[in-house]
């Protein structure tokens, strides 16, 4: 069964690490990182959060295209991005819906100080544009929408906590999907 992951979380809390050790430990996965298709010099004359956000948006349509045309070569695609907004969620339902595939959401947290500490070094790595990691921060605790109840009731969901390296929270909606369930928990812990 074709399976979609979706990796959700703030920038710094570990997604793409994440996102990494299940490519490395499961056979047959594909990553879809949205991060990759934003061009080179994108961000040139981007001086607001505003203008940083819409950038971002920018760059979902290639990444849907991409997630779809990975899904005919792997069994499993892992989406690594922030999925901060529902609708952005929701395109990737209608997909999963579409192809009848599993679907899981997994949202990485980490400690609010491991975090900053985290953006910090992105900062310096220049790996973002801001100068400041809670100026970051507060723009996506703005924007992102809470999972819903419905999301929450349809779509396997694992918290993992990566600064403690854990499973805190786990919901497995089929017996199809458990097994699954636990080679990610083996990948992640």
């Amino acid at each position: 069964m074709k399976t979609i992951i979706m990796m959700n979380g703030f920038p710094g809390t570990g997604k793409t690490t994440a996102a990494i050790k299940i490519q490395e430990t499961l056979n047959g996965v594909g990553v879809v990182r949205r991060d990759s298709f934003v061009k080179q010099g994108s961000l040139v004359g981007v001086h607001t959060l505003e203008q940083y956000s819409q950038s971002i948006k920018d760059t979902h349509e290639v990444f849907y295209q991409e997630i779809e045309r990975l899904l005919s070569d792997y069994d499993i695609v892992v989406l690594d991005s922030v999925f901060r907004s529902l609708d952005l969620r929701e395109r990737v339902y209608t997909i999963v819906q579409k192809i009848n595939a599993c679907c899981f959401l997994i949202k990485c947290v980490c400690g609010r100080e491991e975090h900053l500490k985290r953006l910090r070094e992105k900062i310096k790595n220049g790996e973002w544009i801001f100068d400041s990691p809670a100026e970051l921060l507060s723009l996506y605790e703005r924007e992102a929408q809470a999972l819903t109840d419905d999301e929450l009731r349809t779509v396997n969901f694992l918290q993992l906590d990566t600064q403690g390296n854990r499973i805190t929270q786990i919901s497995i909606k089929s017996d199809e999907a458990s097994v699954i369930a636990r080679a990610l928990i083996k990948a992640l812990t």
